[in-house]
């Protein structure tokens, strides 16, 4: 496999080759892509694709492969940050960064990711049947429509049972 840095030397210099270097990228774009519950799938990506295309863009130096991949997730959480930001605006919810998801092995208020697991299983054992099957797709990286057209409900109401599920408990 090319190193990091060459490949984005390569890409840099003859605008060819994006697409080796999203494929060895794919570890970040795939986390990324499931902490953007509130996006589809594809539209995610998309984000965290352009967030990569930029950054790299703006590469200078290519030392080493680690600090590339450091400057290119710098950038990608950055732009997962605005993402963040911007629909908590547009929701008027608190960010599910820091207060959902696990993110760099903790969540904010302390608990290890096996905590914030065993936690989530025991909330859903207070759900009916119905969104707790919801809840299982979603988990399992299911776009709202694909969900929707398994159940036979309307894409509406899968967002509807996400919020519900996802929004803080006072």
């Amino acid at each position: 496999m090319e190193s990091l840095c060459k490949l984005i030397q390569k890409v840099k210099e003859t605008n060819t080759g994006w697409d080796r270097l999203f494929r060895q990228l794919q570890p970040l774009i795939r986390g990324y892509t499931k902490k953007l519950f509130f996006l589809e799938r594809e539209d995610a990506m998309q984000e965290i694709n352009l967030a990569i295309f930029l950054t790299v863009r703006t590469m200078k130096h290519y030392n080493s492969d680690r600090e590339c991949l450091k400057y290119i997730a710098t950038g990608v959480y950055y732009a997962y940050a605005t993402l963040c930001k911007n629909h908590s605006d547009n929701e008027q919810t608190v960010s599910f960064e820091e207060n959902y998801l696990p993110f760099e092995n903790s969540i904010s208020d302390g608990l290890s990711d096996t905590e914030y697991f065993l936690e989530l299983s025991e909330q859903l054992t207070n759900i009916s049947p119905r969104k707790k099957e919801i809840a299982t797709y979603l988990l399992q990286g299911y776009k709202d429509s694909e969900i929707a057209s398994k159940l036979k409900v309307s894409r509406q109401y899968i967002y509807k049972v996400k919020q519900e599920l996802f929004r803080p408990k006072n």
